[in-house]
């Protein structure tokens, strides 16, 4: 359950108010600014102000970082742009392709990248295969597949809702997440793919049904019963859909390992060796973000950035992962540094512009 989130030091303390923009309301009211919240129905807008200064901060779609270029954030969004970055600045990204799914825009494009030509390099890369939307998140359709009917039938149904979607060769490892503020590694942990528990009732068709029940509702693509990787840790555990794991006994469902999909944190820490610390810098720099959340594979942990691969750079990553864990005045220290940041920057273009 998500901790309670502190009001806002507005007068009205009745206006609705995301996780996000809670967070930033303890910030302000540790820091002494004042948030102004501007969407009076979802929350998902607001100003923070120091003085004659002030700037806006958002959730949901919204950007929430604001010392963070959009241009850089719209890039990062885009993994196969990153992907290209990144490859050239000799940081290793995952072997894939991008390919689009429906036939929006396709006057704008030129012919090699349609759904025949993600088969065909499916084909080539060997299944299975590591697909998941070009802009999505949250883990939303990210599977393995793992043979040619099913891609073609994952690609339709992903087409859906993407306009563009990723076929990548399977990258092993652990997933990690290093968050980044201006240069510098606030915090990072491993990604624990999502698991289901058992009740010593009920059957693990029952138990993917709640928890797709749970995706669903969240905007977040359900895990087929016949799929890949459940499949695989059934075999593993002897089992099947209709098998009753013990109470307490885990099985992971899907290779998703987003907190938002399911997945679990663990590992947290605070601190980051210079190797580490110099690594991420190099990674945001390259995309230009002063906030972001990168997220790589390694089989090694997170002692040689040599043996990272990178399978996203997140320009607008959530603090909810770190609020949960019980770091809420590391949470709020991030959030007032960026604040004393973007007032900052505000305060030096006043200057630019009165000389």
């Amino acid at each position: 359950m998500s901790a309670p989130l502190p009001q806002t030091i507005e007068p009205n303390p009745e206006l609705p108010m995301t996780q996000q923009i809670g967070y930033l309301a303890a910030a302000c009211a540790r820091e002494g600014y004042r948030l102004e919240i501007v969407d009076h129905y979802s929350g998902q807008l607001a100003r923070v102000h120091e003085g004659s200064r002030n700037f806006l901060v958002g959730a949901g779609s919204i950007h929430s970082y604001p010392i963070n270029n959009a241009v850089s954030v719209t890039v990062a969004r885009d993994k196969a742009h990153t992907y290209s970055l990144l490859k050239d600045a000799s940081i290793r990204v995952p072997e894939g392709g991008h390919f689009f799914l429906n036939q929006s825009y396709r006057a704008h494009r030129p012919d090699g990248r349609e759904i025949a030509d993600a088969l065909d390099y499916a084909r080539s890369l060997g299944f299975p295969v590591f697909v998941k939307p070009n802009d999505g998140s949250r883990g939303d359709f990210a599977e393995l597949i793992r043979e040619e009917n099913a891609l073609l039938h994952h690609l339709a149904a992903m087409g859906q809702r993407y306009h563009c979607g990723l076929v990548q060769r399977v990258v092993h490892g652990e997933e990690y997440r290093i968050f980044v503020v201006d240069g510098e590694v606030r915090f990072h942990y491993r990604k624990a793919a999502a698991t289901l528990v058992g009740n010593g009732t009920e059957t693990v068709a029952e138990l993917l049904a709640a928890a797709n029940a749970e995706l669903v509702g969240k905007g977040i693509s359900p895990v087929a019963a016949d799929s890949f990787f459940l499949q695989g840790e059934l075999e593993r555990w002897s089992m099947m859909l209709e098998s009753v794991p013990a109470r307490g006994q885990r099985i992971a469902y899907t290779r998703r390992a987003n907190l938002s999909g399911g997945g679990e944190l663990t590992d947290f820490k605070t601190e980051a060796d210079p190797v580490l610390a110099g690594w991420a810098r190099q990674v945001a720099g390259v995309l230009g973000l002063r906030v972001c959340g990168i997220d790589v594979m390694s089989e090694g942990g997170l002692a040689d950035p040599a043996a990272f691969t990178v399978m996203e750079v997140n320009g607008n990553p959530a603090l909810a992962g770190a609020w949960n864990h019980g770091r809420r005045d590391l949470v709020i220290d991030i959030w007032a540094r960026i604040c004393r940041l973007a007032f900052d920057d505000l305060a030096a273009a006043a200057l630019r512009g009165s000389a």
